[in-house]
């Protein structure tokens, strides 16, 4: 029996030689293809078991030649929310706006434009309120963003990995507001941008606490290295190490320079939660901004697929940090599942309302980084369409001090639950 193509290893030719049934053929050629594997989102599950099926009728020839190919299998569509903070006028919407247009700015703001929400946000060039934009990946590690005139439509369609970026705001003023954005959104990561010609100056130091203290794992970009000398940049850098250093923090941090030592970086950083990467870019030149794209694509989701599996076994749970009235659609919220599985058409109940009862109602439909999807798993935001279900009957989660795990119920936030059979939430 010949095993072109991977008879070379002998630990894999001994194993091979081992291996009596199809099956285990299947999952020892699986695990060597590993690294290999793309995962596409637009396949659906059927897809996938029939892409099964074809692979465990492979005789044991025609399994060697998979080796030495790239396999498109259709398991998971990674998705990875990155919350990014930074002291006012430190660049974090110049950047966001930079990644997800596909354009430099020009020196004066024109980037960040289209981020903004509000009139008063565009006269002064602050951000007030928490906006979110993505940013995509397809199979072969390619950026996917607005560029070409795409649309949101067409970069989810055509990514495999999405990076979901929660802009917060840096002033004082809006504090309360970025805490919001951190706890309710529960981001996977955050960004921590720092000015290279005013170093840590205003707000950062609280963001990089906050960050710390819900243990949200962190990198650092250092952005306007154009503007400053190369000592500035490196004075920056001293600066920030040695903060990090310090018995408050314990990290270790890691200084990227080049494309290997951001693909180093980002598995470092997903497997050590000391390890804290540093970034120097400018988005009016693009110096080294291909190092945060590589260090974006490589980084893998921190939950492992046992747990996720273990958390959309659970009962169904939403959690809900928006709420709107949109014309002809009816009351939507906006929020994370926390857990379980939510489809389209489920019957769910929500509560506490004032008086403390749980109401009953049905999802109408459902969007995912502004596409319309059918079915939730836990750890994803979405947006519920509820038909013209009383607004006012809703509540969101209120930004708080930083509490124990019951702290929610204290608050009484707005839930979504699957209903059981004595209709309660648990």
């Amino acid at each position: 029996m010949s095993h072109e193509g991977i008879s070379k290893d002998a630990p894999l030719a001994s194993a091979l030689e081992s291996c009596r049934t199809s099956q285990a053929i299947i999952q020892i050629v699986l695990v060597i293809l590993n690294p290999l594997v793309f995962y596409s989102a637009r396949q659906s599950r059927s897809e996938s078991h029939l892409a099964l099926q074809k692979l465990l009728s492979l005789s044991v020839s025609s399994v060697s030649k998979y080796a030495c190919t790239t396999l498109h299998f259709p398991l998971k569509f990674l998705d990875l929310r990155v919350a990014v903070l930074g002291n006012v006028d430190s660049g974090k919407s110049t950047l966001l706006g930079v990644l997800t247009q596909g354009e430099l700015d020009n020196g004066r703001g024109r980037a960040r434009l289209n981020l903004f929400r509000h009139l008063h946000e565009i006269q002064s060039g602050r951000t007030s309120s928490i906006s979110f934009e993505i940013l995509g990946f397809n199979s072969k590690g390619e950026v996917v963003n607005y560029s070409d005139s795409r649309t949101a439509e067409e970069i989810c369609e055509s990514s495999s990995k999405m990076i979901t970026f929660i802009d917060l705001a840096g002033h004082h003023k809006y504090l309360k507001t970025t805490i919001f954005g951190l706890t309710s959104y529960c981001p996977d990561f955050a960004m921590l941008v720092v000015s290279a010609n005013t170093g840590i100056a205003g707000t950062t130091r609280e963001h990089l606490g906050l960050a710390m203290a819900l243990k949200v794992p962190f990198f650092i970009v250092i952005s306007k290295v154009d503007l400053c000398s190369k000592a500035t940049v490196e004075r920056t850098v001293k600066q920030l190490e040695r903060i990090l250093k310090q018995p408050g923090c314990n990290k270790l941090p890691l200084l990227v320079t080049s494309d290997d030592d951001a693909v180093t970086a980002a598995q470092q950083f997903a497997q050590s939660p000391n390890i804290t990467p540093i970034f120097t870019l400018s988005s009016v030149s693009g110096d080294n901004l291909d190092h945060l794209k590589v260090f974006l694509n490589i980084l893998p989701p921190l939950t492992n697929s046992k747990e996720q599996e273990e958390l959309m076994q659970q009962l169904t749970e939403f959690q809900v940090d928006e709420i709107y009235t949109v014309p002809e659609v009816g009351t939507v919220v906006g929020g994370t599942l926390s857990s379980g599985i939510c489809r389209e058409g489920d019957n769910l109940v929500v509560g506490p309302t004032d008086d403390g009862k749980f109401l009953q109602l049905k999802v109408c439909s459902m969007q995912r980084n502004r596409s319309a999807c059918r079915v939730l798993r836990a750890g994803q935001a979405a947006t519920l369409a509820l038909g013209h279900f009383d607004r006012s009957l809703l509540r969101k989660v209120s930004p708080s001090p930083i509490s124990g795990g019951c702290g929610f119920k204290k608050l009484s936030p707005t839930l979504l639950g699957t209903m059981c059979c004595e209709g309660m939430i648990f």
